[in-house]
């Protein structure tokens, strides 16, 4: 999305090209591409098979980890942009966190803590 920006005319400041680039839509696209590479190792076109190939397929071994790989990515960054959005209001809230710090001063007799023990 950084590199894409010059060109897109909706994205108008960096600030907002990296909010896309963070949040964009792996998911969806992520698993359209892994459905048409699948139809391509297939078919050489652009509709899969309705069943994996049988064994000896040429490129059975790529096939097979195409699904798998593709929705980890997309479970993981669902998790990890989910996540991050708790972190940034965590960091909001710590931001406004106020720290009091207090003392006592000793007195000359000896120790202060020890006056007040029972």
């Amino acid at each position: 999305m950084l590199a894409l920006k010059p060109i897109i005319p909706d994205i108008k400041t960096w600030r907002e090209a990296l909010f896309a680039g963070h949040f964009g839509p792996i998911g969806v696209g992520a698993l359209f591409v892994a459905i048409l590479a699948r139809a391509e190792l297939e078919t050489e076109s652009t509709t899969p098979l309705a069943e994996l190939p049988p064994e000896g397929f040429e490129h059975l071994n790529v096939i097979e980890l195409i699904w798998p790989i593709t929705t980890f990515l997309v479970i993981v960054s669902i998790i990890v942009h989910g996540s991050s959005i708790a972190v940034f209001t965590l960091g909001k809230h710590i931001n406004t966190l106020t720290l009091t710090m207090s003392y006592t001063q000793a007195n000359e007799e000896g120790p202060t803590w020890m006056d007040r023990l029972p």
